[in-house]
């Protein structure tokens, strides 16, 4: 009888060891999927933001393109301003 008590106790410790282990583990797997999915976030921002910068490059490059023929026209015109009153 006596043995059978120690053997039961030593079988719920175990049990509860093994489920606190699990519960740690658990936790682990929580915390390592909270630090992934921080990184992926990170990561998306900083893409995003990658983008963001290509985006106003192109247009900022696309204005000075703009500026560059206008001024060409511009020149051109008063060319041909000058060569006819001239």
């Amino acid at each position: 009888m006596i043995e059978r008590k120690l053997l039961e106790r030593a079988a719920n410790r175990q049990h509860v060891e093994a489920r606190r282990a699990e519960e740690r583990g658990g936790r682990h797997r929580l915390l390592h999927d909270v630090h992934a999915m921080k990184t992926r976030m990170a990561q998306a921002r900083k893409e995003e933001y990658r983008k963001e910068q290509e985006t106003a490059s192109s247009q900022r490059e696309e204005e000075l393109r703009r500026k560059a023929n206008r001024a060409r026209i511009i020149q051109k015109q008063h060319k041909r301003l000058l060569y006819f009153l001239g």
